[in-house]
């Protein structure tokens, strides 16, 4: 008998495991669900942003000598600028 009562308690356990294991699948299912009702991003509802193209300047904002580079590098040497 003590092997019966084994088996049977064995049986209810593994019934427990598979009632949870179809809850949790049932909730799955109904998140799925959910997620699928929603409207879809490019479809029915667009993302926002930039509306237009950001735009860039022709020509620079500032013109220098090849010679005010290194005059400029100096400069900061002289007064104590790590320039690295």
């Amino acid at each position: 008998m003590p092997q019966q009562e084994e088996e049977a308690d064995n049986e209810r356990q593994s019934a427990a495991y598979l009632r949870s294991q179809l809850a949790r699948l049932a909730a799955m299912r109904a998140a799925a669900e959910k997620l699928f009702q929603r409207d879809l991003l490019g479809e029915a509802v667009f993302p926002g942003g930039l509306t237009e193209e950001a735009t860039r300047p022709e020509a620079a904002l500032y013109q220098e000598s090849l010679y005010a580079v290194p005059a400029a590098y100096a400069n900061g040497q002289k007064n104590g600028i790590d320039c690295r």
